[in-house]
């Protein structure tokens, strides 16, 4: 009869990833893993398990888009018509909102007494208006809030455009 030995694993030594160099525990034997960034990190001790969760960070789209408030953190597919938005009331920086016209003829952005919008090197006048001026497909303006309720910038845009 053969003896068998139970099994007994060894001590981890280190852990790699996938930049910065081997980690070592500890002199308590420990590894702390810590999320940033939108990850977290969730340690069981009763399964022995780590989880790590990723929040989204992507826009939330909206086809068909028709005329009304934006709402931050959303990009909108016109799909028919001339449409009329406004600014959101509230806004933080870093915030952002994405305009396509995509079978409409035209959109275009209000904003209140308070508010400006940046395109390039032309700065709208306090609660003007930026629009498309022509009914091209995939004209495009990608906003970005740069000053809390106040002042949003064009990171990008398609096709030629009113600021007023």
């Amino acid at each position: 009869m053969s003896h068998c030995s139970p099994f007994v694993p060894t001590a981890i030594q280190g852990l790699i990833g996938n930049s910065g160099g081997f980690v070592t525990p500890s002199t308590a034997g420990t590894v702390h893993f810590i999320g940033s960034s939108g990850a977290t990190v969730v340690g069981d001790p009763a399964t022995h398990t780590l989880t790590i969760s990723a929040s989204s960070t992507g826009l939330t789209w909206n086809n068909n888009a028709i005329s009304g408030p934006l709402s931050s953190n959303n990009g909108y597919i016109i799909t028919a018509g001339a449409q009329s938005f406004s600014l959101p009331v509230a806004s933080a920086i870093g915030d952002e909102i994405i305009l396509m016209l995509n079978g409409g003829t035209s959109w275009t952005i209000t904003m209140a007494g308070t508010q400006r919008i940046r395109v390039g090197d032309q700065l709208s006048s306090l609660g003007g208006t930026v629009a498309t001026v022509f009914s091209n497909l995939g004209n495009t303006i990608s906003l970005i809030c740069t000053s809390v309720n106040s002042t949003w910038e064009a990171l990008s845009f398609v096709g030629l455009l009113d600021v007023n």
